[in-house]
């Protein structure tokens, strides 16, 4: 028994020929995401810049809750970009669970 070779299924290597297909598409499909990210940082990161004009956020005397209006505008940027590369990230860690 311990020298007898074991051999897969047919069916055993196509669903591990499928799991296979699919980490590979999902990894294009990060790329896509995380792509698609950078190319919207251009036009975020004008938003920001108008809405940082708008408040007058380069005032010095600006009261405390326009500061932090302007810090929470400040970090907008890195937690959207944060936030879709975690989404393309579960994306593939959920379809690849299952």
């Amino acid at each position: 028994m311990a020298g007898r070779r074991q051999t897969k299924t047919k069916m055993e290597m196509d669903l591990n020929k499928k799991g296979q297909q699919f980490w590979g598409i999902g990894i294009v499909l990060f790329c896509f995401t995380i792509l698609a990210a950078f190319i919207m940082i251009v036009p975020v990161s004008s938003l920001i810049d108008m809405a940082r004009a708008d408040l007058d956020c380069s005032n010095v005397s600006i009261s405390l809750g326009e500061k932090i209006t302007c810090l929470s505008i400040d970090l907008y940027l890195p937690y959207f970009v944060f936030a879709v590369g975690m989404a393309a990230i579960a994306y593939i860690l959920w379809k690849g669970a299952s």
